[in-house]
């Protein structure tokens, strides 16, 4: 028994991949919206949004990592080769991280940027 690496299905991670860069993208409209407006009340609210997609992102991910263990653990008792995590889904669950670090920052600090922005 030994392990192997994987190569993942872009499609598992489509759904999840979506949710990180919207919540990359979610706070950019609404600095741009603050700004037009003058008055800063909307990006740092955006922090939260930010990072709940983060969030909702890696418990996708997680369920996906769970699918992969009991899997393994079958082929184990089978005396089938492990498989170990993709490269994908170490980039996805990367990049989550930042994102929802991303939105905390926002959430803390946006206030800040914001009003310095809008004058």
């Amino acid at each position: 028994m030994s392990i192997v690496s994987t190569k993942a299905d872009p499609e598992l991670y489509r759904a999840s991949w979506g949710l990180v860069w919207a919540s990359f993208l979610v706070p950019v409209f609404f600095l741009l919206f603050d700004v037009c407006r003058g008055h800063a009340e909307w990006f740092m609210r955006s922090g939260a949004l930010t990072a709940f997609l983060a969030a909702v992102a890696q418990f996708k991910q997680l369920g996906l990592l769970q699918t992969k263990h009991v899997m393994n653990a079958q082929r184990a008792q089978e005396g089938d080769h492990i498989q170990n995590i993709s490269h994908e889904y170490k980039s996805l669950e990367w990049t989550a991280f930042v994102a929802g670090l991303y939105g905390t920052l926002i959430l803390a600090y946006g206030d800040i940027l914001a009003r310095y922005l809008t004058g």
